[in-house]
């Protein structure tokens, strides 16, 4: 038979044995109180075992890594969720969704003049209290909006 087993984590080892009659089994190992067990079974990693050992200081650093960068993404898209820009004196939302709402709204008056005047809920009024605003208001917003998305983006 031929026991070859890979730490695949801290914690948990993954087996592969090769059988005389040509089956197969797997399964997984767990540490526990610094000994490895197959269920509530304590195993012996010694005798004719291969067992590939995981670099512990490497997977640290790299799980430490995933971390940060999930932290860093997470942050980032925060500070999108929850950004503002003035425009003419109107705060308007300047999320993602928001710019999209804008980008359709602009496109929609395209034949218009800046002055045409519209409905817009702002940022700083209660939600489905609409504020007269132009369209030029809307796309000096707009180009606030996808300015201060770039630099959160660090474009």
């Amino acid at each position: 038979m031929t026991k070859t087993y890979i730490q695949i984590d801290l914690d948990n080892i993954e087996t592969s044995e090769a059988h005389a009659n040509g089956s197969f089994t797997s399964g997984i190992l767990r540490k526990v109180e610094g000994e490895w067990y197959s269920g509530e079974n304590l195993v012996d990693l010694t005798g004719d075992i291969s067992v590939t050992w995981l670099d512990e200081v490497a997977y640290q650093a790299e799980q430490d890594a995933i971390a940060a960068l999930q932290t860093f993404k997470s942050n980032r898209q925060s500070l999108l969720d929850n950004a503002v820009v003035t425009a003419n004196n109107f705060e308007f939302d300047a999320d993602e969704i928001s710019i999209g709402r804008m980008s359709n709204a602009i496109l929609s008056a395209i034949a218009e003049l800046d002055t045409f005047a519209m409905q817009w809920s702002l940022a700083n009024t209660a939600t489905g209290v609409m504020t007269d605003v132009t369209l030029g208001d809307l796309k000096l917003a707009h180009q606030l909006a996808v300015q201060n998305m770039a630099n959160i983006w660090g474009v």
